[in-house]
């Protein structure tokens, strides 16, 4: 649904819970910091839900048409907002089902605007592209995230946000698969 209509419907729920403006309740939020919560955050959780769900779309069609495109081209949008630790990333070519993938699969954080390109033999050639060896990818350090309220830390690959570092499109393609049988 479009933004405007999940925002409506969704605020007076959010209001009615103690979820809107300055949140102060460690109850709710697991921290003793305030939280925000108003329509700038609303508007970022709905634009990565979108490009989160655009990117498993875009993994099955990937993964569809990996026979005669078997290439994935990372590019980010090249401008000065773009992090660090996505810049890194920029103009890696890898094949579809390489592992980096199972990682690296943009959106890479909030407000990420990263994005993967598939190539064919032809398309890679004629952009002067060749493809990454694995000794020349990046070596991102993980660290150590504390989710507010949990008892342990959780490791977070380098170069990508808490709760980012997987692919959306290998986790979609896994809750439709038939369950196994003994």
């Amino acid at each position: 649904k479009p933004v405007d209509q999940w925002k409506a419907e969704l605020i007076p729920e959010l209001q009615k819970h103690g979820w809107w403006g300055l949140v102060r309740d460690p109850a709710l939020t697991g921290t003793d910091d305030a939280v925000f919560i108003g329509l700038k955050r609303l508007e970022n959780i709905f634009a990565t839900n979108f490009r989160m769900a655009a990117a498993a779309a875009e993994w099955k069609l990937m993964q569809a048409a990996k026979g005669l495109m078997p290439w994935l081209w990372y590019k980010t949008a090249g401008d000065e907002r773009v992090r660090s630790s996505h810049a890194v990333l920029n103009d890696i070519v890898l094949p579809v089902d390489h592992p980096f993938w199972q990682v690296y699969f943009p959106p890479n954080d909030w407000g990420c605007r990263c994005r993967v390109v598939q190539l064919s033999d032809r398309m890679l050639a004629a952009r002067g592209l060749k493809v990454t060896p694995d000794a020349d990818l990046p070596q991102l350090a993980p660290r150590l995230f504390w989710r507010p309220g949990a008892a342990t830390p959780e490791v977070v690959p380098g170069g990508v946000g808490p709760g980012f570092g997987y692919n959306p499109g290998v986790s979609y393609l896994r809750a439709f698969e038939p369950p196994m049988l003994d």
